[in-house]
């Protein structure tokens, strides 16, 4: 996820990779900041299974919950268009199963699983590229994409502004 995010510019600590853990009303708050970019949301397993269900709709769709203000008048909607990444040791079909839940069709064609093993022997990695070992390789990668980091572009104007 960190390399991934590197591409987009990284920064900070952790540079792109946010935490499912929050609510899904905080998750339309970050996916609207991160709008016109990439979204890397780390631990599926510790979101409650409900916001997870809704946000799998959510960030595919890109537009937040309509709401009402305290005067019943409408409130404006948050919109974005995001890319997002999720990663854990659990599927989002379990997540929402382990919830009393149940996965739809709709679901799974906007948050698509992904197996993280290549069968290499070596995790994600099909080719360590001379490192000792897959974990060697995953920290030199981890530390050189907070060295190199980005491409840059200027986005548009009047896009994405909430």
């Amino acid at each position: 996820m960190i390399v991934a995010g590197s591409v987009w510019g990284g920064g900070g600590t952790r540079g792109y990779v946010r935490q499912w853990r929050a609510t899904d009303n905080a998750l339309e708050s970050v996916a609207a900041l991160s709008c016109d970019s990439l979204l890397c949301l780390d631990e599926l397993s510790q979101v409650e299974a409900k916001a997870a269900s809704s946000a799998a709709y959510m960030l595919a769709n890109g537009k937040g919950k309509a709401r009402a203000g305290r005067e019943g008048q409408a409130r404006k909607v948050l919109e974005w268009r995001v890319l997002f990444l999720s990663n854990g040791e659990i599927a989002l079909a379990d997540k929402i199963k382990k919830g009393g839940g149940r996965i739809a069709a709709g679901m799974e064609v906007r948050v698509i699983d992904l197996r993280a093993d290549v069968g290499e022997g070596m995790g994600i990695f099909e080719d360590i590229h001379d490192a000792t070992d897959p974990a060697g390789f995953a920290q030199t990668l981890k530390q050189t994409s907070n060295t190199i980091i980005g491409h840059h572009r200027t986005k548009p104007r009047g896009l994405c502004e909430n």
